[in-house]
């Protein structure tokens, strides 16, 4: 079952069908949550975005990380000003080296 979850999600991102990978993002597997909010951050949709902005500051810190390296990826300028906060809650090392990977990359416009 757990295999056929990646599968799923896999196909949806290749869809970039968003408001099904967000039933994913709450699963009970760890890897199958990682999976629906890497593959949500190469969709460009609005529900995306909104989805991975409020898994910015989840209490899990793999969730964290991958969320923000999801944005990074998604390339939407408006998700520094949520990153740039999280930067100044955030205690993980892990979560801290995505913070600054994604700041580099997102750029406000001018």
């Amino acid at each position: 079952m757990f295999g056929n979850s990646l599968k799923k999600i896999e196909k949806l991102a290749q869809k970039q069908n968003a408001e099904k990978l967000i039933e994913f993002v709450h699963d009970k597997h760890p890897q199958t949550r990682l999976a629906a909010i890497d593959a949500l951050g190469q969709c460009k949709d609005e529900a995306a975005y909104n989805a991975l902005i409020a898994l910015v500051h989840d209490p899990d810190a793999g969730v964290r990380a991958h969320t923000i390296l999801a944005l990074k990826v998604m390339g939407d300028p408006k998700a520094r000003v949520h990153i740039e906060h999280q930067k100044t809650l955030e205690k993980d090392a892990d979560v801290l080296a995505a913070i600054h990977e994604a700041l580099q990359v997102l750029h406000t416009r001018d």
